[in-house]
């Protein structure tokens, strides 16, 4: 799986300070650790990307950084995006296309904005994407019925949905 990175996306600690809460936030930073936790094991890089604004998530601010229940570590790699969907940022492109990246699994936030773009757009650069349904979640009212409706929108247009469980199976 030398050609397999896992990406976390906006697991930042300003997103969990909203007023709606992240729904089901304990379980979906287990789910995360899970992940983290298997890719160290079979020797899948771990990539965390922060979005980075000139508001509450301004660079190298207390809501910018990853957060404190994450079991991140300095050896991980942190890039950052200012877009929606990381495949707008050159930066993080090149860096996939050095380390020789085919597949990517994806977690994080939010469900119907940057991680539905980073799937649908990593599908468009090539990438064989696997979605941890357990492992997204949001801060919207609506948020059980998103997810739900997401993992069947993006499993139908050739994403890998699988609980968080069976991604290494």
């Amino acid at each position: 799986m030398a050609d397999t990175a896992l990406l976390i996306i906006d697991l930042q600690q300003g997103l969990f300070k909203k007023k709606i809460k992240i729904f089901k936030e304990e379980e979906l930073i287990k789910n995360i650790n899970f992940l983290i936790e298997k890719s160290r094991k079979l020797n899948i890089p771990v990539i965390f990307i922060r979005h980075t604004n000139k508001s509450f998530l301004a660079e190298n601010s207390e809501d910018w950084q990853i957060h404190p229940d994450v079991e991140f570590e300095e050896a991980d790699l942190f890039l950052n995006k200012k877009h929606s969907s990381l495949f707008k940022e050159k930066s993080i492109i090149k860096k996939f296309e050095d380390m020789g990246l085919k597949s990517l699994i994806i977690a994080g936030l939010v469900t119907h904005g940057c991680v539905k773009a980073a799937c649908l757009d990593g599908k468009k650069f090539g990438y064989e994407i696997k979605l941890a349904a357990d492992a997204h979640s949001s801060f919207n009212e609506k948020a059980e019925k998103l997810i739900e409706e997401w993992n069947e929108n993006l499993s139908q247009q050739g994403i890998i949905v699988l609980p968080a469980a069976e991604i290494f199976l």
